[in-house]
């Protein structure tokens, strides 16, 4: 899907001033509706960052499709020009995943865990194996060829994966990691709940 940074700001526009995409009362166990909030999300080719402050009334969009301009460096040049507050102190695992997690069947974390210990190999072939073994391989989605060379990028610019902390948040685990170039990431993992564990869609978000 493609989108113009028009169509980002038309989403988070109906994300928290409406109720066409949640009810108040749901939005607001996920976010505090007066204070600062920020999201991103890439795949390590494609950044974006949202950011909005409601009580300075402010909204932010940087979105990058080059790798070598990433959307929270842009960011972070531009904090000190627009009297932004400084993000260089990162987040905290405990505030980058959401806190009403459930412990994660051991079934799932052993999957988890050698899905890090595989990427973190950088070995391609040992990729493809482990995605054709793990994950569920639906009509139109990108093939184990495509995944496996998508992650070895993964792992060129993020560098080693170190797992911190994961949990059971709705249909999806959240796996916080330490990454060694870029800080603290979040995966999100959609798998079963029960065994055979399966992948069924994976969603990373880097900085911000």
């Amino acid at each position: 899907m493609l989108s113009t940074v028009g169509d980002m700001h038309t989403f988070y526009t109906a994300l928290f001033t409406t109720e066409k995409l949640l009810k108040a009362e749901t939005r607001n166990i996920r976010f505090d509706p007066d204070q600062p909030v920020g999201l991103a999300g890439s795949d390590l080719v494609n950044f974006f960052l949202y950011e909005r402050d409601p009580q300075a009334n402010v909204e932010m969009i940087i979105a990058s499709t080059n790798q070598n301009a990433k959307a929270p460096e842009v960011r972070r040049l531009l904090a000190p020009i627009v009297g932004l507050p400084s993000m260089d102190g990162g987040r905290a695992g405990d505030d980058l995943a959401r806190a009403n997690g459930k412990p994660v069947d051991e079934g799932a974390a052993k999957v988890i865990r050698e899905f890090l210990s595989t990427i973190n190999e950088g070995d391609k072939e040992k990729l493809i194996s482990f995605i054709r073994s793990h994950f569920v391989q639906s009509d139109g989605a990108p093939s184990a060829e495509e995944r496996a060379e998508r992650m070895g990028s993964m792992h060129a610019n993020l560098g080693s994966l170190d797992l911190v902390k994961m949990s059971w948040v709705d249909d999806a685990v959240q796996v916080v990691i330490k990454t060694e170039k870029e800080g603290q990431a979040l995966f999100i993992v959609k798998m079963g709940k029960a065994s055979p564990w399966k992948i069924t869609g994976l969603g990373v978000q880097v900085g911000g």
